[in-house]
């Protein structure tokens, strides 16, 4: 079964693929997203199919309205403008008209009197505003007839895709397949727990794998805007009650920091319920203490990811010596203090 990837739409994936090969979106941490329906209780199965409709309706009709309105607006102007050129060429030629018969000193009454090359120019110009007349014509004819292909589009749901075709910056919600369940074993963890064993590298492997844990996703999740006074913290605590649910979103947007940037878009989880689920697959504890497994994007270093997370490299070498001191990153996600 072949999918998308969420991020970069990138299609033909693999449903077994871990991330994707273009922008090393955690793939995982989507697929899994995709199970909450399916093990969701009854009534909360009704809340999350309502809820996101009505979301899905409340947020794209006016931006749909907005997008009707500005073509209108630009068409309107486009008429102006070509009456406003048909107007002024209608001066000219008279002006011209005139401008040749006061020194000439030849009257209206004897056309025939003008010098023909006087008289050539004249029937160009008349030619032209004629011209110019049929040009507005086919012009408005073509922008009405853009107009409603456009409208239907936006009015037209397409089911089963990543975004509503054309709506990629105007809807917040993108709609997510929900046909087939993802099973997940967590190898590594269970043959800790079955051997007892303590060694630290065992451990690291194990936090490591810790997101390989059964859970269960949201159909839709939610595009958020920053501002400028936004910090992880303060979203969590806004949308789930708690701002200690923060890592779900460094989960669901690989290459994020703590430095946010007003208009940046990053991914949410629909609701409490889905961010606590995603929240102990980030969350780990290595020695008794809490850790987040942050994902790595291609090009990170230490020093990258010290900047990103903390505002300068200062914390390059102990993320290093966190992260059992190799020099160069080799894994898809870094433990980094929770």
């Amino acid at each position: 079964m072949s999918i998308r990837c969420p991020v970069c739409d990138k299609g033909g994936l693999q449903s077994t693929s871990l991330e994707c090969p273009q922008c090393n979106a955690d793939l995982e941490a989507f697929q899994l997203l995709d199970t909450l329906q399916e093990a969701s209780p009854a009534g909360d199965s009704d809340i999350v199919s309502t809820e996101p409709d009505r979301m899905y309706k409340e947020a794209s009709v006016p931006n749909i309205q907005n997008v009707s309105g500005n073509i209108e607006l630009r068409v309107q102007t486009l008429v102006y403008l070509m009456v406003f050129v048909v107007i002024t060429s209608s001066l000219i030629a008279v002006g011209m008209n005139y401008i040749v018969m006061k020194f000439t000193n030849i009257m209206p009454q004897s056309p025939n009197l003008i010098e023909p090359l006087v008289l050539e120019k004249l029937q160009k110009i008349t030619h032209t505003q004629s011209d110019i007349g049929r040009v507005v014509t086919s012009l408005k004819k073509r922008f009405d007839e853009q107009s409603a292909n456009i409208s239907k589009k936006l009015l037209t749901y397409v089911p089963h895709k990543d975004y509503v075709r054309l709506n990629k910056r105007l809807v917040l919600l993108e709609q997510r397949s929900k046909k087939t369940p993802i099973n997940i074993v967590t190898k590594t963890a269970t043959a800790n727990q079955a051997t007892n064993v303590n060694n630290t590298d065992l451990t690291k492997k194990s936090a490591i794998a810790h997101a390989h844990t059964a859970t269960v996703n949201p159909e839709f999740i939610q595009v958020y805007r920053f501002t400028k006074t936004d910090t992880l913290w303060d979203i969590a605590k806004k949308y789930y009650g708690k701002g200690h649910l923060y890592p779900a979103l460094l989960a669901l947007n690989p290459g994020l920091g703590v430095l946010l940037h007003p208009g940046q878009q990053i991914r949410l989880p629909i609701n409490q319920e889905a961010a606590k689920l995603i929240f102990p697959k980030i969350v780990v504890t290595q020695n008794k203490r809490k850790l987040l497994r942050y994902p790595v994007v291609a090009g990170d270093t230490w020093k990258l990811i010290s900047k990103r997370l903390y505002g300068n490299s200062k914390a390059a070498a102990k993320l290093k010596r966190l992260n059992g001191g190799n020099p160069k990153i080799t894994e898809k996600y870094v433990l980094i203090p929770f």
